[in-house]
C-alpha cells in the first residue's frame, strides 16, 4: 500500500511540475514580447536577404546559360569552317591530281589511237 501511495505522489509530483514548466513558459512568452519582435524583425531582414541572393543567383544562372549557347554556337560554326575548308583543300587537290575535266578529256582523246584511215581513197571520176 505504502509502495502504491509513493507511486501515487510521484505521479502527482510529475504533473505538477510539467503544470509548473508550461505556466512559466506562458509567462515567458508575455515577458519576451519585445524580444520576439526583435526576432521577427530579424528573421524578416534574413528573408530578404536571402530573397536578394536568390535573384543574383538567378540572374548569375542566366548570364551563363546565354554564355553557354553563345559558345555553342561559336564551336559550331567552327566545326562548319573546318568542315568547308576541309572540303574545299580535298577537292583543289583532286582537282590538280586528276586535272579538270576538260583536261581529262583531253587526255582521253590523246590516249586513243588514232583512226586508222585507208590508203586507197575513192574519188569520183
Amino acid at each position: 500500500m505504502k509502495q502504491s501511495r509513493d507511486a501515487e505522489i510521484e505521479k502527482y509530483k510529475k504533473y505538477l511540475n510539467k503544470a509548473k514548466t508550461i505556466i512559466e513558459g506562458f509567462g515567458d512568452k508575455s515577458k519576451s514580447s519585445a524580444d520576439s519582435t526583435v526576432e521577427v524583425q530579424n528573421l524578416k531582414t534574413q528573408l530578404i536577404d536571402r530573397e536578394r541572393q536568390i535573384e543574383k543567383l538567378q540572374k548569375a544562372n542566366e548570364q551563363d546559360r546565354l554564355s553557354w549557347a553563345k559558345e555553342e554556337e561559336m564551336i559550331l560554326s567552327a566545326w562548319y569552317q573546318l568542315g568547308l575548308k576541309m572540303h574545299q583543300k580535298y577537292s583543289q587537290e583532286r582537282v590538280m591530281s586528276q586535272g579538270s575535266f576538260l583536261a581529262q578529256q583531253r587526255q582521253a582523246l590523246y590516249k586513243r589511237p588514232p583512226p586508222v584511215v585507208s590508203a586507197s581513197v575513192n574519188t569520183p571520176g
